[in-house]
């Protein structure tokens, strides 16, 4: 979103953005290890590389991960192949 809301950011500018978004969404799919595995980190997960907003929200929710079965079909499946669909 930050580079999306850029001020002075043309939307006509945005293609080779937009193909580093789809890219990043099918490194998900093929691993999601990057955002949800034992260590994941923000160089990897984070579209932008940078550090998480909210470091702590990201441990507690990645801490929960465990009580959630069906987390990794849900994520890969659903979520992000869906992304995928829609993005393209």
């Amino acid at each position: 979103m930050e580079k999306v809301h850029t001020p002075g950011q043309n939307a006509l500018e945005l293609g080779p953005y937009h193909a580093k978004v789809l890219d990043h969404i099918e490194e998900i799919i093929r691993n999601p290890h990057f955002l949800i595995g034992p260590s994941p980190s923000f160089t990897t997960a984070a579209l932008d590389g940078k550090n998480w907003n909210s470091p702590k929200m990201f441990e507690a929710v990645h801490a929960k991960l465990s009580t959630f079965p069906h987390i990794w079909g849900l994520l890969t499946t659903a979520f992000f192949k869906g992304a995928e669909e829609t993005w393209k």
